[in-house]
């Protein structure tokens, strides 16, 4: 082979390599373009977050300047409900915290929850530009889970999108033009609704000096789906008795009074856990059970007149509440709302037919068919001698009368029910007070076509059912008492 072939072949090979060379090139800038526009939203933050690493010179970025005036306006435009403004009537307002909401001026409002989406708006940092980004879809910003524009003294109007939530923390921010990670974003999730006091009904008056104490009113009246007749509560005007109210209607009779007691803590101060709605006709109220609810409550106290609460449906979360003339629908608590919508009538009122002190009593007659039993008693701290006589004079010890007292006054009865009774009584019971001549009458009706229990008369109505079997162990422990 000649020289001259020789060198053809040399340069063939070269001019081979070279194209060689330069496919490998073009395949290689290719895959790293195709990877490149493959990038996705995290792994471009996780870039920023090299390039901030190498950069120790770069700063965040400030919407709002550090040193911004007081807030004169608010707009918020949420992705699923309507645009609702904050906004203050002066400066003097704006330096005192007080901001309303805009068409809802006359509800009153959580000074906590509107502070706390003011200062995060104000406070808002941006940092991790990403630049511009033509498919904001990934960052939830094409629609933005939010938009936000914002005036404040001494500094021009600012308006930025809130996407989603970023890995690192954060949402997407989207202002002029450039997509960033934003910090301080715990807020975005605000609704004009979360903005509104939750305070469903707050009765105090002077007459509370200590936590303890109980709340001074004229009339409460409880109903519900098992009291279809409110009961009508006041307080018990004869201070030297055992129990603090008194139930009036349906019937007469003493109240329980740590049921009663929780009742009325229920309304010195109730709180909800959101508010549910915002309502303006009979129509809206139906969908929550408020358009005729059956669980009504009403109280009235000198201080501050008559108020009314009322729960309509039951839900997991709660029961949908209402007060007084208010448009607001509540959602409360269930343990909360049941002290008074899932109790009955006989769990308000006191299981105990009469409890009369016994220092107040001056006889006491225990009757039945068989025999009668009657006890003088003088226990009154001026008795020149304390003691307890039986009809048949025979003295019988202070103590051991006292034992047997507590289950005269133990006697436990239960709901009332329409029922017909008989002529005759199982038994009667009497207290005859010091002065004034002043008596009880207890008197056990039997129940026709029923041998197990009795209705129970408390001078002359109608209070509920007993058990005979309590009657005769009454019965039992007179004769013991009286040998």
């Amino acid at each position: 082979m000649g020289k001259k072939s020789t060198k053809s072949i040399f340069w063939c090979l070269i001019v081979i390599l070279a194209l060689c060379g330069m496919i490998l090139v073009l395949l290689a800038t290719s895959e790293s373009s195709e990877r490149s526009a493959a990038v996705k939203p995290d792994e471009k933050e996780l870039a920023a977050d090299k390039n901030e690493g190498a950069d120790k010179k770069e700063e965040a970025v400030y919407v709002f300047a550090q040193k911004t005036g007081a807030l004169q306006k608010l707009r918020v435009n949420p992705w699923d409900c309507e645009a609702f403004c904050v906004y203050t009537k002066d400066a003097e307002a704006a330096k005192r915290g007080e901001f309303l909401l805009e068409g809802m001026e006359t509800f009153e409002t959580d000074a906590y929850a509107l502070n706390n989406l003011i200062r995060g708006v104000r406070s808002l940092m941006l940092y991790k530009d990403l630049g511009k980004q033509e498919n904001k879809v990934e960052y939830g910003l094409e629609p933005p889970r939010m938009s936000v524009t914002a005036w404040f003294e001494n500094t021009e109007a600012a308006t930025f999108a809130v996407g989603g939530n970023a890995p690192s923390g954060g949402n997407y921010i989207l202002y002029q033009d450039h997509v960033y990670v934003g910090r301080n974003t715990s807020w975005v999730d605000t609704r004009p609704l979360t903005l509104l006091d939750t305070t469903v009904i707050s009765i105090q008056d002077s007459s509370i000096g200590v936590q303890t104490e109980r709340l001074a009113f004229d009339c409460l009246t409880i109903q519900n789906a098992d009291i279809t007749e409110p009961l009508v509560i006041r307080p018990n005007p004869d201070s030297s008795q055992i129990y603090a109210y008194r139930i009036e209607e349906p019937v007469r009779g003493f109240g329980n009074d740590d049921a009663i007691d929780s009742i009325l803590n229920l309304v010195k101060n109730l709180e909800a856990d959101h508010v549910a709605a915002i309502v303006e006709d009979k129509t809206d109220l139906s969908q929550y059970g408020l358009d005729e609810p059956q669980n009504v409550l009403t109280i009235t106290t000198k201080a501050s007149g008559t108020h009314s609460l009322r729960a309509g449906k039951k839900t997991e979360d709660g029961w949908y509440v209402m007060a007084d003339d208010k448009k607001v629908v509540y959602l409360v608590g269930n343990d909360t709302v049941s002290v008074w919508t899932e109790k009955n009538a006989m769990d308000i009122r006191s299981p105990l037919i009469l409890v009369p002190k016994l220092q107040e009593v001056s006889s006491l007659v225990i009757q039945t068919d068989e025999r009668v039993d009657r006890f003088e008693i003088d226990l009154q701290e001026g008795a020149a001698e304390k003691q307890v006589m039986n009809a048949r004079g025979r003295k019988i010890s202070v103590e051991l009368f006292r034992q047997f007292y507590q289950k005269v006054i133990g006697l436990q009865i239960y709901d009332t029910w329409v029922s017909e009774i008989g002529q005759d009584a199982y038994m009667v019971i009497e207290y005859q007070y010091y002065g004034e001549n002043k008596k009880d009458t207890i008197v056990f009706y039997n129940i026709q076509d029923n041998e197990r229990t009795c209705l129970v008369h408390v001078n002359g109505e109608t209070v509920g059912v007993i058990r005979k079997t309590t009657l005769d162990e009454l019965v039992r422990a007179v004769g013991e008492i009286s040998q």
